[in-house]
């Protein structure tokens, strides 16, 4: 969006459940000049709903890159979480190495299997959530794939917030995680187009701007 061309920097497992990432990245982003912007994006493994609750990253592990534990470049074990003294372990983080605003990334047209299911993903998104709170760091959703979610958004991304089938989505993400409509951001992907789009880049600008006055505030209170 901020180089005005369409970039893929980290790749995604496509009609997958199981998480692409399995390494703790932190992406810094240009301008179409170059230039860095004052932020930067952690990307971490996915939460997975495997059986027992094995598989994807521990919520240990999440928890611990909210303080500032995780060092850049460390690979998830789905078996072992990180420890003091472990390889990859920050044991000294300051302002710099901490999360300063949690945003969890759900796709809009499985929200609701998965809160019928109860599905032990959204119990692990809420013991990151609750873990977040305790440390005062601010959060958000970001509801990614609309247009599956709603055929009349997949026409025109206009109807978005007048669609009966994202608000449905967004009260159920709600209501299961705890977390306000106001911080749930209804986006579309880029994963069938070649050049960038302007209502589509309206909608993540909007989302990406909220994280980073939440960030902001966070940053400024400590």
């Amino acid at each position: 969006m901020f180089q005005r061309r369409v970039i893929v920097k980290v790749p995604a497992a496509v009609m997958s459940e199981k998480s692409h990432t399995n390494a703790y990245k932190t992406y810094p982003i240009e301008d179409d000049q170059g230039r860095v912007l004052p932020f930067v994006f952690n990307d971490s493994m996915g939460l997975e709903n495997e059986e027992e609750g094995k598989g994807g990253a521990l919520t240990a592990d999440i928890i611990s890159a909210l303080k500032g534990h995780v060092r850049d470049g460390y690979k998830f074990n789905s078996e072992s979480a990180l420890c003091e003294g472990d390889v990859g372990y920050n044991q000294n983080p300051d302002l710099s190495d901490k999360v300063h605003c949690l945003v969890s990334v759900i796709h809009a047209d499985r929200i609701s299997g998965l809160v019928e299911a109860n599905s032990n993903i959204m119990k692990k998104m809420r013991d990151v959530r609750c873990a977040a709170s305790n440390l005062a760091i601010p959060q958000v959703v970001i509801m990614t794939h609309v247009d599956e979610c709603c055929p009349l958004v997949a026409k025109d991304l206009k109807y978005i917030y007048s669609s009966k089938r994202i608000k449905q989505a967004m009260e159920h993400c709600s209501k299961k995680l705890g977390i306000p409509k106001t911080c749930i951001f209804p986006v579309k992907n880029y994963h069938e187009e070649r050049e960038v789009d302007k209502k589509t880049d309206c909608l993540i600008l909007d989302a990406l701007q909220k994280i980073v006055h939440f960030a902001n505030d966070y940053v400024q209170d400590k």
